[in-house]
């Protein structure tokens, strides 16, 4: 097996992108999996690094990364940015569009990082308003945390969501 030392989005063709976003993004090939059983309030709902416009909903909007820019139709509603700056244009969107809910479903965005990683971002994005729901569908096989010392819903619970469903043996929907 080869170790990618370096990688340059700009070096990859077009479907090798088209490929790496569908194994990263699982609604960029099927719809929500129907396990999980959605809570999406009404109105307007931003989807953060999740493949969101392929629902073709006019109520959703998509944050993506700028790296898959050119898989996407530039007439529907995403919104590009670097990885880092997703924050400062969710509070943007947040502003212009006064969501109902932020949504991360299986967000690569979400992946390998912390607990305290992951519910410092909640916090954040819990900042821009008390009243917007925060859904999580998450892959906890994804997260950095002691699994010998701690269990799936040890870890959930450290995340403290206000209502959590175990969808399959490491995944788990979560509202904050």
């Amino acid at each position: 097996m080869n170790t990618i030392e370096s990688f340059n989005f700009t070096e990859i063709s077009h479907n090798n992108k088209k490929i790496l976003y569908n194994k990263l993004h699982p609604l960029a090939e099927n719809n929500i999996d129907p396990k999980i059983n959605f809570d999406i309030p009404t109105g307007k709902s931003i989807w953060i690094d999740s493949a969101a416009s392929f629902l073709g909903k006019e109520n959703v909007i998509s944050l993506e990364s700028n790296n898959y820019k050119d898989l996407f139709d530039p007439d529907t509603n995403i919104y590009f940015c670097d990885d880092s700056c997703f924050y400062l244009i969710s509070k943007a969107l947040y502003k212009a569009h006064n969501p109902s809910s932020f949504v991360f479903y299986y967000s690569p965005f979400l992946k390998y990082k912390t607990l305290q990683d992951i519910k410092t971002i909640i916090e954040v994005y819990r900042n821009f308003s008390n009243n917007t729901k925060i859904l999580v569908v998450i892959d906890l096989k994804f997260l950095l945390y002691h699994r010998i010392k701690l269990t799936n819903r040890d870890a959930v619970e450290i995340l403290s969501p206000k209502k959590y469903k175990n969808i399959r043996a490491f995944e788990y929907y979560m509202e904050f």
